[in-house]
């Protein structure tokens, strides 16, 4: 029987990615978000405070590519299994596997680099223009008022499309960059099937995660609005290929994300 998580709507952005040890592995709780399933940002966003807990806190997550290999029941406790790959003196290799009631539902590569003493701040110029960020978020949105992302502020810029939008976390996260970085990571998986999905003939096809890729630019942080933008840039046959960035106010950018998605059946490839 799965353990029912302690996790309540409404919480903090940051209590989604509370990782405790528990013997020689770790345990996190999950919340109900948008379906049964586990929401896939969730697990990513824990998966990324797994790995750098397990390399002592002096390192930062650089990039993380996960598998999705069944559905999590939401709601209920995971555990998490971190496998120390490499430890080289920049950075730390770390493999992961997130299961639930003794099946495997989630398989990840994490990759962290060593902290730097450098100033804060986005490397090189823009990769985009500085667009003006909104005051307010708005609670006619999916996310908000269907889905249960009440952790988040979130405004579209186009009322009648989900992507591009902004998003921000309804409160502050610690100066932690674990943890800010596991945020990103969640709203990287928002609503990316349904870009895969669309314009599709059938819109009866259930869009599946297959696998989940992120690459941070910088120093993770999520103290401010970013823009989500994501688009499909493949399609062959049942899979597709979606690509989005996330990138701050000022143009720079934030991270990188690709995502799988399978457009039949009822599970991943």
């Amino acid at each position: 029987m799965h353990e029912s998580s302690t996790l309540t709507t409404g919480s903090n952005l940051a209590d989604l990615f509370k990782v405790s040890p528990d013997g020689a592995a770790r345990r996190a709780d999950t919340r109900v978000i948008a379906s049964p399933s586990i929401f896939g940002g969730q697990l990513f966003g824990l998966a990324i405070v797994a790995a750098v807990q397990s390399a002592g806190g002096a390192f930062d997550p650089v990039s993380m590519h996960a598998h999705l290999l069944e559905r999590g029941i939401a709601g209920s406790a995971i555990e998490i299994a971190v496998t120390n790959v490499r430890d080289g003196g920049s950075s730390r290799h770390r493999s992961l596997t997130i299961g639930q009631g003794g099946r495997p539902i989630a398989s990840l590569q994490i990759l962290l680099g060593r902290r730097s003493d450098d100033v804060p701040g986005r490397p090189g110029e823009p990769s985009a223009p500085a667009v003006a960020s909104p005051l307010t978020g708005d609670r006619t949105s999916p996310f908000l008022s269907k889905w249960g992302f009440d952790e988040l502020e979130v405004v579209h810029l186009d009322a009648e499309a989900i992507h591009p939008m902004w998003v921000k976390p309804r409160v502050d996260l610690p100066d932690d960059p674990a943890l800010h970085a596991a945020a990103i990571a969640f709203v990287s998986d928002m609503a990316l099937v349904l870009v895969a999905q669309r314009g599709l003939d059938d819109v009866r096809q259930t869009p599946l995660t297959v696998d989940h890729a992120i690459w941070f630019h910088g120093v993770p942080r999520f103290a401010d609005w970013l823009l989500l933008d994501a688009r499909r840039v493949a399609r062959h046959g049942a899979h597709a290929l979606v690509s989005a960035t996330l990138t701050d106010p000022t143009g720079h950018l934030v991270a990188s994300v690709s995502q799988g998605v399978r457009l039949r059946g009822s599970g991943p490839a």
